[in-house]
C-alpha cells in the first residue's frame, strides 16, 4: 500500500523534479532515511551500479532514493510492508505486473534493467529498482478526459495479466487490522473508531466483496501516481495491485481529482472518458474516503499534521453518510 497523496509527502513518484531535495530530509525521520539509502545503495554495489551519488527524492510510506547517477530508483518500504504477512510475494507481484505491462504500453514506469528488480531485502529493508522517469513537476494538472483515458488503457492492458493476484478484498482486511490497532486520541475518538468498523463491515458487500465483473487493477490509483513525462502520462507505484471491480480504480481517481479542488462536471468529464465503470461509484467513493481516514489516524500521534487530516477527512465522510 503506497497512498502518497494520504499520508507523508505527495507525491511518491520517480521523477527527476525531486533532484532539488538532495541536500535535506524528506521523510522527517533523518535515521530511517539514512538506513534506506545505505541499504539501496549495498544492494546496487552487490550488483556492479555504481551510486555514491545517491539522494533521496521522497518519503512518507516508503522512501525513494535516486542511486545517482545511475538513472536508478529504489523504493525502500519503511511503513507499508507491515501490512503484508510475505513481503516478497507482495513486492514480487508488483515486479511481475509491471513487466508484463511495460510489453504492452509504455505508460507504466518500467522496473530497472541495470540490476534484477527484486524485491531485495537488506539490512531488514525490503526494496524493488525501477528506471528513473523524468517528470515535469510545473506540468499543470492533466485535463479530465485525459485522466479518463489514461486509466481505461491501463486497464486494458491491465485486463489479460495471467498472475495470481489478491482481491480487492484484501484491501479490506488489512484496513480492519489498521483499525483494531487504533488507539483513541482526541482527533479520532473510541466512537469514532467503532463507528469506521461499522462503515468498513457495511461498504464490505458492495464494495469489497462485490459480484461485479472483476480484472486486475491498479489498487491505488490517484493523481499522485501518475507522472507527467515527455512521452506522455506514466503509471506508477503498483504495490496495491488486485483484483476487483473497476470502479475500485475509477472511485480512486475520482477521489483524487476532489481532492485536489476539481469540479462536479471535470468528475463527470473524467467518468464519460473512463467510459463504464460497471457500477454507480457512491459505495465506492465512500470506501475511498474510509480508507483515507484509517490510513491517515494510523499514523500516530507521531505525526499530528496526519492526526489532523484525519479528523478533517472523518467528519467529511461522517457527514457524507449522514446525508445518504
Amino acid at each position: 500500500m503506497s497512498r502518497g497523496s494520504r499520508v507523508g509527502n505527495d507525491p511518491r513518484s520517480l521523477g527527476c523534479e525531486y533532484a532539488q531535495l538532495t541536500s535535506r530530509v524528506v521523510t522527517g525521520d533523518a535515521d530511517i532515511e539514512a538506513g534506506a539509502i545505505a541499504a539501496a545503495q549495498a544492494v546496487a554495489r552487490q550488483w556492479g551500479v555504481t551510486c555514491n551519488e545517491a539522494a533521496p527524492l521522497s518519503g512518507g510510506s516508503n522512501v525513494l532514493v535516486h542511486l545517482k547517477p545511475a538513472p536508478v530508483v529504489a523504493r525502500v518500504m519503511t511503513a507499508t510492508s507491515m501490512l503484508h504477512d510475505d513481503t516478497e510475494r507482495w513486492l514480487s507481484r508488483e515486479v511481475a505486473v509491471a513487466v508484463f505491462l511495460t510489453q504492452r504500453t509504455d505508460a507504466v514506469a518500467a522496473p530497472s534493467d541495470l540490476l534484477p528488480p527484486g524485491p531485495h531485502e537488506r539490512d531488514g529493508l525490503w526494496m524493488t529498482m525501477w528506471k528513473f522517469v523524468a517528470h515535469d513537476l510545473q506540468a499543470a494538472l492533466p485535463d479530465a478526459a485525459a485522466l479518463g483515458r489514461s486509466l481505461r488503457d491501463l486497464h486494458a492492458a491491465l485486463a489479460d495479466f495471467p498472475g495470481d493476484l489478491d482481491p480487492v478484498s484484501e484491501i479490506r482486511d488489512w484496513l480492519a487490522r489498521l483499525l483494531a490497532d487504533l488507539r483513541p486520541l482526541d482527533s479520532v475518538t473510541h466512537d469514532d473508531i467503532e463507528w469506521l468498523g461499522f462503515k468498513l463491515d457495511a461498504l464490505t458487500p458492495a464494495v469489497f466483496e462485490s459480484s461485479l465483473p472483476a480484472q486486475a487493477l491498479h489498487g491505488d490509483v490517484g493523481i499522485s501516481n501518475l507522472l507527467s513525462t515527455e512521452r506522455g502520462l506514466v503509471w506508477n507505484d503498483l504495490e496495491d495491485v488486485c483484483v476487483g471491480p473497476v470502479a475500485w480504480d475509477v472511485a480512486g481517481l475520482v477521489s483524487s481529482a476532489r481532492a485536489r479542488g476539481q469540479s462536479q462536471s471535470f468528475v463527470e468529464e473524467l467518468v464519460a472518458a473512463y467510459g463504464d465503470p460497471g457500477a454507480e461509484l457512491g459505495a465506492f467513493l465512500e470506501a475511498h474516503a474510509l480508507y483515507e481516514v484509517i490510513w491517515q489516524a494510523s499514523a500516530g500521534p507521531d505525526r499530528p499534521h496526519a492526526m489532523q487530516r484525519a479528523a478533517a477527512s472523518l467528519a467529511r465522510l461522517r457527514a457524507t453518510s449522514a446525508a445518504i
